[in-house]
């Protein structure tokens, strides 16, 4: 489980990006990860921006209750237009993704 402080348009936040599981599949090693993002602040954000960096270059393969981009060791994630809102004080964790990557893949901060 990786707990990281990133700042996202304009607003503090944490995220933990956690490993659900991890599989081979034709010679490449498959993940699945969910997220959890929390405001720690005392006013809402409108919407929300991270990065999670890996141990190696990754290829996104699908996600949910977001929007993707995987660039070197780099998924871009940002809100869906339903779900940038996290409350002050609050979180948000319908958050997840599968990537392809080398095995042993770990997120980095």
């Amino acid at each position: 489980r990786d707990a990281q402080e990133s700042r996202g348009l304009g607003d503090v936040y944490k995220r933990q990006a956690a490993l659900k599981s991890s599989w081979e599949d034709g010679g490449k090693t498959c993940y699945q990860f969910d997220v959890k993002l929390e405001n720690p602040g005392s006013s809402d954000t409108s919407q929300w921006a991270i990065d999670i960096h890996f141990s190696g270059d990754i290829a996104f393969s699908s996600g949910w209750s977001g929007k993707y981009s995987a660039n070197g060791n780099t998924l871009h994630v940002t809100n869906e237009s339903y779900n940038g809102v996290i409350p002050a004080g609050g979180s948000i964790s319908d958050i997840g993704f599968m990537i392809t990557g080398p095995s042993g893949l770990t997120v980095t901060p």
